[in-house]
């Protein structure tokens, strides 16, 4: 498999990465895994770590995993079998975890933690697996699964008007940005939100969007995030879509929830209202004067 290149991967294929150099960085290509594919870390195609063991996907390599799909670090004969791709440990260009196209989701499990400072894409459905924590500097999309602690220091987008669920803690560092995108209020659900099996830590900034044509109303609630472990901190800077004229944002952090609600604001005064009492002052104190004049 070289750079530049792209290759299908059915259920049951065995071979080697041959765009993987000695440092395990896959330097290049593009690889759809649509079952178990098998790559032999003792296969040595080019004399250097053996072909198999990718640690970082590179820049320009991009790793799909769809439906079974699964990246199986093993000799083909079973033998040194380790659940999950290798020891991979930093994405830096593309990974995708979709379904097939019978709606089956993939899934990855991987053997330590993984920093991400490329694009990570986590379709409804899929699960990504972490034995540590997922270090998100980069940009991370998509309602999938996350099992395993997720560190936020770039942009996380949820983006399929689901939940984002994370079998672990959630924690977002004054650089992270979370993004939810609204295309109904609570009674509808849908919109974007985080599930938390742990506990959520927040700071950095929150962004709100309308999408698909939805705008809300003076009443509407919106639950964006809970955490079995609770909630600690806030979000430091809030950027939300605009309402019409007359309504404003509120957020409340309730122990285990934040939610997000409409409320009506009173009106600006008009300038009448204003000038209003200076005018009876006036109407009065002619009347006054007036009777004063008269006796």
């Amino acid at each position: 498999m070289d750079s530049g290149s792209t290759a299908s991967f059915a259920d049951g294929t065995a071979g080697s990465f041959t765009s993987l150099d000695a440092a395990g960085t896959l330097k290049g290509g593009t690889y759809k895994i649509a079952g178990a594919f098998f790559y032999d870390p003792y296969a040595n195609p080019e004399g250097n770590n053996g072909g198999g063991d990718i640690l970082t996907i590179g820049a320009n390599a991009a790793v799909e995993i769809d439906g079974n799909g699964a990246m199986v670090y093993a000799s083909t004969d079973g033998s040194n079998a380790v659940n999950g791709l290798a020891n991979l440990s930093h994405n830096k260009g593309i990974l995708i975890l979709g379904a097939d196209d019978t709606g089956l989701p993939g899934e990855l499990l991987l053997n330590g933690s993984l920093a991400n400072t490329g694009l990570i894409e986590l379709d409804g459905g899929t699960v990504l697996a972490v034995d540590g924590r997922l270090k998100n500097d980069g940009i991370l999309i998509g309602t999938g699964a996350i099992v395993g602690n997720l560190l936020n220091n770039g942009i996380d987008n949820p983006g399929g008007l689901g939940t984002q669920t994370v079998a672990g803690n959630y924690d977002q560092t004054a650089a992270g940005i979370l993004i939810l995108d609204f295309a109904s209020d609570d009674s509808l659900g849908l919109l974007d939100s985080l599930g938390i099996a742990g506990r959520a830590t927040l700071a950095g900034t929150l962004e709100i969007d309308f999408v698909d044509g939805f705008t809300a109303a003076a009443g509407d609630r919106f639950t964006i995030l809970t955490a079995f472990g609770g909630v600690f901190g806030n979000f430091d800077t809030f950027h939300f879509a605009s309402l019409a004229p007359g309504l404003a944002w509120t957020e409340q952090v309730n122990g285990d929830e934040v939610q997000l609600d409409v409320v009506g604001t009173a009106p600006e005064p008009s300038t009448f209202a204003l000038l209003l009492p200076t005018l009876l002052g006036v109407a009065w104190w002619s009347s006054r004067r007036r009777r004063k004049l008269i006796g």
